[in-house]
């Protein structure tokens, strides 16, 4: 989470713009990705949002959020336990609070048009086990080294209580 465009990888290029009209060609990419971006959207922009997406994607959009009810639960333990501590609530976090979480029925309904799989991924269970560990470690990137990379893609399911939902929209 950064309010900074220079906190980026040297090979990547930072593109600030409205999630509503970005600022490339239609079809301008093979494959467009969207990682807890529409979370932070308030409801009545997330479809043109979308739209966007699919707009500057020739083929594939991936849209992964946190969503439904489940992980409001979760995101609200996190803030509570990190003022109990004491600690500084981030903003990704507190913004979390105070908007309403996509559900897949939202999202059903914007891509009724489109051929898309949807999976449930990170089980509630391993969502607060990261949390506890990021509190103990002081950040995710002290637990990086452990390797999310070979655990997280197996926790990836259709139905159950997980924290974060996926959908692939091929075009």
């Amino acid at each position: 989470y950064s309010d900074s465009a220079n906190d980026v990888h040297l090979a990547m290029k930072a593109v600030i713009a409205e999630a509503g009209q970005l600022p490339f060609q239609d079809g301008e990419f093979a494959f467009v990705s969207s990682l807890d971006m529409i979370k932070h959207l308030p409801a009545d922009m997330r479809e043109s949002a979308l739209i966007e997406l699919l707009r500057v994607a020739r083929k594939t959009v991936i849209v992964g959020f946190p969503a439904g009810d489940a992980a409001k639960t979760a995101d609200s333990w996190q803030a509570r336990i990190l003022k109990y501590l004491r600690q500084a609530v981030p903003g990704w976090l507190e913004e979390h609070q105070n908007m309403r979480y996509p559900t897949s029925v939202e999202l059903d309904r914007y891509l009724g048009g489109y051929k898309c799989t949807s999976y449930w991924h990170e089980p509630m269970w391993l969502h607060k086990l990261i949390q506890i560990a990021e509190l103990i470690t002081a950040g995710y990137s002290k637990i990086d080294r452990f390797g999310p990379e070979r655990v997280l893609p197996c926790t990836t399911q259709r139905s159950g209580r997980y924290y974060r939902r996926f959908y692939v929209i091929q075009k």
